[in-house]
């Protein structure tokens, strides 16, 4: 099966999709939009009004969102969205599992839970079977700061004595945060939706860099103190056939 994939990237966070090779005689062309509202929208004076100028300015066909922590009874940020948008004459469908959501132009048919980081959301558009992985990964064990002298937030985020540049130092650290379990688990399912045809969406903060952002084109630059790592989320993601739409 012939498979590409689409990244579009929000404040260093990315969008992966996967094309099944069957392809329609009517396109349709979808806006999608993933951001990190940063614990809800409670950091930032006024975010929620913010969030919904945004939307209804970018009016996205299918956007994810992460960090929406606040429970049924402490004014969650979604339903805000959502009426506040329908008041503007814009339909919008929505979905939230844990901390993940996902808000759609088109009907919202099912949801499944994947494991503790991510969902799946499957959305019909023109009798095609969409489906949406909203994703926010585990944040500890953030090693790529190691180079840049601060500790990796197991424990703490203080900085370091020295940087650290041991590469597989870095990578092992990175490993006890099961971030590529998690994208494995993504993969698996992904893999039995791809079968029925349907068009696959990843969309999230993985809290990971990118691996080709940590090459030898820029382990002098950014902080990076000459290192080039192989970052194992975006590493798997492209080894099963997807690309980063940001440089597609």
């Amino acid at each position: 099966m012939k498979k590409s994939l689409l990244t579009v990237s929000f404040i260093l966070i990315s969008i992966f999709a996967a094309y099944s090779s069957n392809s329609s005689s009517s396109k349709v062309e979808l806006k999608f939009l993933q951001l990190n509202l940063w614990v809800e929208c409670t950091h930032v004076v006024d975010a929620p009004n913010y969030l919904i100028e945004q939307i209804a300015y970018v009016q996205p066909d299918i956007a994810t969102f992460c960090e929406l922590y606040k429970s049924d009874n402490d004014n969650p940020v979604l339903p805000q969205l959502i009426r506040a948008l329908k008041s503007k004459g814009l339909t919008y469908y929505s979905a939230r599992i844990d901390g993940r959501a996902v808000i759609s132009k088109y009907p919202i048919i099912e949801t499944e839970r994947v494991n503790k980081w991510m969902f799946k959301a499957i959305i019909k558009v023109q009798n095609k079977r969409l489906a949406i992985y909203p994703a926010h990964s585990e944040y500890r064990w953030y090693s790529c700061y190691y180079p840049r002298g601060y500790n990796d937030g197991s424990t703490n985020w203080d900085k370091l004595p020295a940087p650290i540049t041991n590469v597989n130092t870095i990578l092992s650290v990175c490993e006890k945060s099961d971030r590529i379990a998690s994208i494995k688990d993504f993969i698996n399912d992904a893999q039995k939706e791809l079968k029925k045809g349907s068009l696959v969406f990843f969309a999230g903060d993985l809290n990971e860099p990118s691996y080709m952002d940590w090459q030898a084109d820029t382990k002098d630059k950014y902080d990076h103190n000459g290192c080039i790592v192989n970052w194992g989320s975006s590493k798997v993601l492209v080894a099963n056939g997807y690309k980063d739409a940001y440089r597609v």
